[in-house]
């Protein structure tokens, strides 16, 4: 998927039909739903990305429709990744849920999209979780339908390639622990993107900062005729919040040099 085109499905966050949440937990359905009709809400910022461009004013557009909190939660990781660029020459983020199924695989593919869209190539995204599953399908049919490039593995917890075209992105991505030897062992951000995950890791070894960043987990959905669209706005609204953090990253490097 051309960078263009990630911002476009970007964009389509702001247009969600479905009464879904953005808000946080792993439970229910939350209570702030996209009003695609309000003029107030975040839709006001879709006008100006339909020509295909996704500009830092209307990320803080977006940004400023969240609640405080996940504002300075989204604050939290942007200050992370600078502090890691600045005193290492890049950053590392390991993006942490129970099964590392479907929120943390997400997370690692938009995070990665979203660097790579801004030209930080040092910053790179990695997942686990506690419990070792496999990359659920339903998580994988939502980056297939949003353009990503996908080529499934074979097995109980296959290999998926995960590549944005018309660029050198090409993840690896499976179920594996937080401590996998594939991911990183000291000096990273550890992201905990459910609340399962945030509870059972008040702390993760090796990582130098820890940022609870929970999303409400898509597998609400599962066998129900809501899962595309339950699944496609879980990817968006990652994708859009992944898109914010790398603008404020990519600032922050402009204010220093």
């Amino acid at each position: 998927m051309p960078l263009m085109l990630f911002r476009r499905f970007v964009s389509t966050a702001l247009f969600t039909a479905a009464s879904l949440s953005f808000g946080c937990g792993s439970g229910a359905l939350g209570a702030h739903t996209i009003d695609p009709m309000d003029g107030n809400d975040t839709a006001t910022v879709a006008a100006s990305m339909l020509d295909g461009s996704l500009s830092d004013a209307d990320l803080e557009t977006y940004a400023g429709s969240l609640s405080k909190e996940r504002q300075e939660t989204l604050g939290t990781l942007v200050d992370a990744i600078a502090d890691k660029r600045s005193s290492e020459g890049g950053a590392k983020l390991l993006f942490v849920c129970t099964h590392n199924s479907r929120r943390s695989q997400l997370a690692q593919a938009w995070a990665t999209v979203a660097a790579h869209s801004r030209g930080l190539d040092d910053i790179e995204a990695f997942s686990g979780g506690t419990e070792v599953t496999a990359f659920h399908p339903n998580a994988i049919g939502a980056l297939e339908r949003a353009g990503l490039s996908v080529v499934r593995g074979d097995g109980s917890n296959p290999r998926v390639r995960v590549a944005l075209a018309s660029t050198d992105m090409n993840l690896e991505c499976w179920s594996k622990r937080l401590d996998d030897d594939d991911n990183p062992s000291d000096d990273f951000i550890a992201v905990m993107t459910c609340d399962d995950a945030d509870r059972a890791c008040p702390s993760v070894s090796g990582a130098s900062h820890r940022v609870a960043l929970s999303y409400v987990d898509p597998k609400v959905s599962d066998g129900t005729d809501l899962v595309a669209a339950t699944y496609d706005e879980r990817s968006r609204q990652i994708a859009m919040e992944m898109a914010f953090v790398m603008s404020r990253v990519a600032e922050t490097e402009e204010a220093e040099s």
